[in-house]
């Protein structure tokens, strides 16, 4: 599998390099023509210093003979008065990013005792005057959507001037690889943000010396949205291209660089990494790695007419999630062909652009070799002209056969985008309300387990149920043994190991994956606690989140302390709030069962405590110590139940509740 392309970014701001996304200017007195001013102004250094040829278009370093400057007037009577341009000459330029220039503006001053006020713009070639009659300074431009727009504002004394950077820039360069296979390039961000408009107004004003975007105004009429900027390539490892973006744009699931050979998309790069990206800032993503860079595939579009696509079930209909339930009945499953929205769990935002989609593994929940494609028969994907989702739809197998099974999509990369659960029970779930478990009612078994555990008989290995760690979407399998610490077995992609910590970002890319850690949690270093609350539970208050494995309509319960099941850390009493059998290996708490179904914890991902322990979660995390509140049962050492945090690295059981 393809890792996605993860940007080394370097980021500035105006706050701490001035000189990077600021241009200063100073006005020097003139000794001989009181109606000249000379004015120092500086290039921004966003892009280092360098010449106009190593960059594309007007995407520059430094300034050059012939670049204009346009000076405007702010007189408060409100009189009409042309602007000033100013055309650098050779002997301005002090340094490719000084220059010096001498400039005459007092044909913008209209009545005698106005205070000289003058708004400065630069390029002069997009832009035009607007609403001279302020006692500030406003700009227009137009058609200037990937281009570099400064502007800036003098004040009354006319000692100083400073222009703003009005655009945020992302900089890379191409590598040599892609010379003459490549001639142009196309940004977009991955959610289809809004990059510039075609006309863009910015205010200058002397109470406050930032700038202020009018976008949109009845006064400036209605304005066309930019969602993607082009530009020429020179691929040459060298050459600095920079993309200006107008807008404040927050890539919330990264962005992507098409590369075209006449028009046509042959090379792509892209990253899922959210970047808040505004006005004065950049970043600049060096040259562009080889290993990144990918031949491009368009993803397929399926026909939505096919009967089977038509006809299939809508399993999100009530709500979506990562996890969906098939009826394994034949009245329940009669035309056996389902499907969900690609979203991200129970949340409306699209997974991506899905080019592919495929059964992840499967499993019987026991030690039985797994055939292909008997929990799922197949799996496509369609996204139709009028729809802005992706539909995922699978087709069990004329006979069912229980299981359960992780359907991945992935993208243009082979990166896997978002993955779901398809849990299909051998028999019905029963949805029993327990006040000492929870006061929500509760699923009478765990997360993927195909049929209920017992007490007063042997505990089938077939109730023990998936396991996750905890604040994960995607699950490991269980136990395949009531006897021994082996796995369950799988058909497809076989569960591995790493050692944490990870991000979310790896960890959805990676479903399979366990990420070990002695103790603490996956996502963060040994020594630190930074796991965000909200994995499972917003702010450990029971809001469902996107990462809840729970299917639509249910979700990790909460740590109610008036339940006797999360009651406290001290140990529950035997007989009153839970009865134990360890012969059949499972306890209750009132009507409903739990198995001893194990966790993992090693560092191999081996599965432990068969029969003996288990973990039930919460969606509570415990605020020190790397912990999450869960039912931490064990009988090794005795009858002892306790309700403690447990380390977040292990994976357990989940019980899922009504939301």
């Amino acid at each position: 599998m393809k890792n996605v392309f993860k940007f080394a970014v370097a980021a500035f701001c105006v706050a701490a390099l001035a000189v990077s996304c600021q241009i200063a200017t100073e006005i020097e007195a003139p000794e001989q023509n009181s109606n000249l001013v000379t004015l120092r102004c500086e290039f921004p250094s966003i892009l280092g210093v360098g010449t106009k040829a190593t960059l594309d278009g007007d995407k520059k370093t430094c300034w050059e003979v012939n670049d204009q400057i346009v000076f405007q007037g702010c007189p408060k009577s409100g009189v009409a008065i042309s602007p000033v341009v100013h055309t650098i000459i050779a002997s301005e330029i002090v340094d490719p990013r000084v220059a010096n220039i001498t400039v005459d503006l007092s044909s913008l001053v209209a009545d005698e005792g106005t205070p000289k006020m003058f708004n400065a713009a630069y390029p002069a070639d997009i832009w035009s005057s607007y609403s001279s009659s302020h006692t500030y300074g406003r700009s227009r431009f137009t058609g200037g959507t990937n281009r570099l727009l400064m502007a800036g504002y003098i004040e009354d004394d006319m000692s100083s001037i400073t222009f703003n950077l009005l655009t945020g820039v992302i900089l890379f360069k191409v590598p040599a690889d892609l010379a003459g296979l490549v001639d142009s390039y196309t940004l977009l961000g991955n959610g289809s943000e809004v990059l510039g408009y075609d006309r863009y107004l910015v205010e200058i004003n002397s109470n406050d010396p930032t700038y202020l975007a009018k976008l949109g105004t009845a006064e400036f009429g209605t304005l066309d949205p930019v969602t993607s900027l082009s530009g020429p390539v020179t691929a040459d490892g060298s050459t600095v291209h920079a993309v200006y973006i107008q807008n404040e744009a927050n890539f919330t699931d990264g962005f992507t660089i098409q590369f075209k050979k006449s028009g046509d998309v042959k090379y792509t790069i892209s990253t899922s990494s959210a970047l808040h990206l505004v006005h004065g800032h950049g970043v600049d993503l060096g040259t562009l790695p080889m290993s990144k860079i990918h031949a491009y595939v368009a993803p397929a579009t399926h026909d939505a007419t096919n009967p089977a696509i038509a006809g299939a079930t809508d399993l999100g209909a009530s709500g979506t999630a990562n996890c969906y339930i098939v009826d394994g009945s034949d009245d329940g499953n009669q035309n056996k062909v389902f499907k969900f929205k690609a979203y991200k769990g129970n949340s409306s935002t699209s997974v991506g652009s899905v080019a592919s989609v495929e059964v992840l593994w499967e499993t019987y929940n026991t030690t039985a070799a797994v055939t292909e494609n008997t929990v799922i028969a197949a799996v496509d994907f369609d996204k139709q002209a009028e729809n802005d989702y992706y539909e995922i739809v699978f087709k069990m197998p004329a006979t069912l056969h229980a299981g359960n099974a992780v359907i991945a999509a992935r993208n243009a990369f082979d990166d896997i985008l978002w993955s779901w659960h398809i849990w299909v029970p051998s028999t019905a779930i029963s949805y029993i309300n327990e006040s000492k478990f929870s006061s929500k009612t509760a699923m009478s078994r765990n997360l993927g387990a195909l049929v209920d555990a017992t007490i007063d008989t042997a505990t089938p290995v077939e109730s023990y149920g998936l396991l996750y760690e905890w604040g994960r979407k995607d699950p490991f399998v269980g136990l395949g043994s009531t006897s021994s610490n082996v796995a369950a077995t799988v058909a497809g992609t076989a569960q591995s190991v790493a050692t944490g910590p990870a991000s979310i970002e790896t960890t959805v890319q990676n479903p399979t994956k366990y990420i070990y850690k002695s103790s603490g949690c996956w996502l963060v270093s040994e020594g630190s606690d930074t796991t965000p609350s909200t994995l499972w539970h917003e702010a450990g208050v029971g809001s469902k989140t996107i990462y809840d494995p729970c299917p639509p309509g249910y979700m990790l319960p909460a740590r109610n302390k008036s339940c006797a099941f999360f009651n406290s850390d001290a140990a529950m009493t035997s007989g009153t709030d839970y009865t134990l059998s360890t012969e059949n290996k499972s306890f209750s708490v009132g009507s409903l069962i739990f198995p001893l179904a194990g966790y993992i914890k090693d560092s191999d991902g081996t599965h432990s405590k068969t029969g003996t322990r288990t973990i039930i979660w919460t969606g509570r995390y415990d605020s020190g110590g790397f912990k999450a509140y869960g039912m931490y049962g064990y009988i090794d050492d005795g009858t002892t139940f306790k309700t403690v945090g447990n380390y977040r690295a292990r994976a357990g059981s989940v019980r899922c509740v009504a939301e």
